[in-house]
């Protein structure tokens, strides 16, 4: 189950966990982070749920939070991907080069970098200049091109509507899930 909230503390982007040990849920801040970041932290939270929380790995060499962080940059850019865009080795980039790829791709400019120095196409010194002179200016990338597919949770509210049409759960037991029954079969077109 994936659910977007409002977190008080927004530097938390996202936290997952099992509920009693069977049902996997993912929690991301829905305030003031970009698409990118928020389709890195679901995937990071993944990689929790899937590598460590069901013990596909129990010993590492890096830690976990850096090992989730490989594994959502994997998904969004695999190195085939990145290194047919980019190559294989690079001294330099351009603006332009990593924009395209986070348009496209829906992966952000700061984890596009880690991802080239973590491949090898750039060099730890390039790497720390980048961060250093552009990307820690600039943490939300703004000006810097942006994913523009929509991404949104709505899993959860449409078993909740089907729910409702089967007359599964009563309206208290709506209620209680915080969500507004439909007004009306207008809202939700149902083919008997």
């Amino acid at each position: 189950m994936v659910l977007e909230e409002d977190f008080e503390k927004n530097e938390v982007l996202g936290w997952s966990a099992n509920i009693n040990k069977q049902r996997p849920v993912i929690v991301v801040n829905r305030q003031n982070h970009t698409v990118e970041r928020k389709r890195f932290t679901l995937l990071h939270e993944l990689a929790h749920i899937l590598l460590f929380q069901n013990k596909l790995i129990n010993e590492m060499e890096d830690s976990e939070e850096r090992l989730c962080e490989r594994f959502a940059g994997a998904l969004l850019c695999p190195a085939s991907v990145l290194k047919r865009e980019l190559g294989v080795r690079r001294t330099v980039f351009s603006l332009r080069e990593l924009i395209s790829i986070r348009e496209r791709y829906g992966i952000s400019i700061a984890a596009i970098v880690h991802r080239c120095k973590d491949l090898g196409i750039i060099s730890e010194q390039y790497y720390n200049r980048i961060f250093d002179d552009y990307i820690n200016l600039n943490k939300m990338e703004g000006g810097w091109g942006e994913y523009l597919m929509p991404e949104r949770t709505d899993r959860f509210h449409l078993l909740l509507q089907r729910a409702q049409i089967e007359n599964l759960l009563t309206k208290e037991e709506f209620k209680k899930l915080g969500h507004r029954m439909l007004s009306d079969q207008r809202e939700a077109v149902i083919w008997k």
